[in-house]
């Protein structure tokens, strides 16, 4: 059953969002997930945060934009000390930063979604690294239809062209909203789902029955 993603349920004021940063969300080389099915090498990794450099050197040369790293809360802080020369490397942020980014760069987090709710430019980022049959930036790139680069020495986009094409890309946004984050759902999906698991699941006196046991769970 869609219901309407808790995303909505954070009222962000409008003092929160700016445009004053290129914002990337890194992926960890050697998080466990990937390395049960791929072997990565230390000239593979280096080769990956060289062109991906180059992709943000030039992004913050273009738009005149400060880069900031933003990592998940797991990923070692050590990793990065020589990865990104000149760039912040911040945890705990991930929301914060988007909200006042100019750029979303991503491979594959579901915090992107914040990204798309606030219908910010976003670029997935296609990288050998993280290939497998596909790349793993598909699983959103695919349904958002939204810019897409691959890792690379040389960049030959240009300034106006591609802040064009990032602005149009905005407008796929609406569907995927409606399709997979039920935007255009009036009540709160936490209603929504305990009005459904009421309704099919319990009958009333058990349903408040497990509902004050939780609640005493909850106080204890």
């Amino acid at each position: 059953k869609l219901v309407k993603s808790s995303i909505y349920e954070e009222k962000i004021p409008k003092k929160d969002i700016s445009e004053d940063l290129i914002v990337l969300l890194d992926a960890y080389p050697y998080y466990p997930e990937l390395r049960q099915f791929k072997k990565l090498n230390e000239k593979e990794i280096n080769l990956h945060y060289k062109q991906l450099n180059f992709l943000l050197d030039k992004l913050a040369f273009l738009y005149k934009k400060k880069v900031v790293i933003s990592i998940h809360p797991h990923y070692p802080e050590n990793f990065y000390k020589n990865l990104f020369p000149n760039k912040k490397v911040i945890k705990y942020k991930t929301k914060s930063l988007i909200k006042k980014s100019f750029i979303v760069l991503f491979f594959d987090s579901s915090a992107i979604v914040t990204a798309i709710k606030l219908n910010k430019k976003i670029i997935s980022i296609e990288s050998n690294l993280f290939k497998g049959k596909k790349y793993n930036s598909e699983l959103y790139s695919s349904k958002l239809k939204n810019i897409k680069i691959k890792l690379d020495k040389n960049y030959k986009f240009e300034k106006v062209s591609l802040l064009s094409k990032l602005n149009r890309k905005v407008d796929n946004y609406e569907n995927y909203k409606k399709k997979f984050l039920g935007f255009s759902k009036k009540e709160s999906g936490s209603n929504e789902i305990s009005k459904y698991v009421k309704q099919f699941f319990y009958k009333k006196k058990d349903y408040w029955k497990i509902l004050k046991m939780l609640k005493k769970k909850n106080n204890s």
